[in-house]
């Protein structure tokens, strides 16, 4: 190669990594709620809720649609969330044309869209595919409020989705037929549904939705009778004390 090709290739490549960092450091409408998307979903990772790319995270956001109906934030499909970036979470409208992003949203959106446009008061849905919770919907049809963790931060008794084929509206469809007052739904043969105002909100019922599976998995698995809370019990529980974390700054 000659010394003048040598300096163009050099120059190309120079063009080509500031086109990069540019691109990379660009803003995007809704920057930090999308990478609240991202957080979430490596949190999800890191509690074993998801593996690999598995799972999906969506947002409402309020006004931010055509006329000005709500728009959604969604994770893409298939997408390592290690390497994601704020750019390549996808913002779409009520019916799931894309607003902004290049990316193809998750394959779940139609189910996710159902659940916004069926649940107001829905502003966070998380996907996941965490074990204990997919074991459980194979031998019970519901996730009983015998533990403080489900009453506190799921709110109710957990129930058990028939089967539906993944990326169909009909997981959404279900979710909203099943959900009654928890946060989650367990869709059998398949994962979780989490719902909640916030992420925070959503994430924290999804964990705790695990944990208490596989304690109940363990209780199960004495074949001794299992004790369960009374009504009394379970509406005491589920009684605002006003001690119970940090207070609003």
């Amino acid at each position: 190669m000659s010394k003048k090709n040598r300096a163009a290739k050099a120059s190309k490549q120079q063009v080509s990594k500031k086109k990069s960092k540019v691109k990379r450091g660009a803003k995007v409408p809704f920057e930090t709620e999308r990478r609240s998307l991202i957080d979430c979903a490596l949190a999800m990772r890191a509690s074993s809720l998801i593996k690999g790319s598995g799972g999906n995270v969506s947002m409402r956001i309020p006004g931010a649609g055509p006329e000005g109906k709500d728009a959604f934030l969604v994770t893409p499909t298939a997408m390592d969330y290690d390497t994601m970036l704020p750019s390549d979470v996808v913002l779409v409208d009520e019916q799931g044309i894309t607003i902004d992003g290049k990316r193809r949203p998750t394959s779940d959106m139609a189910a996710v869209l159902y659940i916004f446009n069926h649940l107001p008061q829905v502003n966070v849905v998380i996907h996941t595919h965490q074990p204990y919770a997919t074991a459980l919907g194979l031998v019970v049809d519901e996730l009983p409020a015998d533990f403080t963790t489900v009453i506190d931060e799921l709110h109710a008794a957990v129930h058990v989705a028939p089967f539906t084929r993944s990326s169909d509206e009909g997981m959404g469809v279900l979710t909203v037929e099943h959900l009654g007052d928890a946060l989650a739904v367990i869709l059998k043969h398949h994962g979780v549904i989490a719902v909640g105002k916030s992420i925070d909100q959503a994430l924290t019922a999804a964990v705790y939705l695990e944990e208490s599976c596989q304690a109940y998995l363990a209780a199960l698995a004495t074949n001794l009778p299992i004790a369960h809370l009374t009504p009394e019990q379970i509406a005491d529980e589920a009684e605002e004390r006003g001690y119970y974390g940090q207070p609003e700054e």
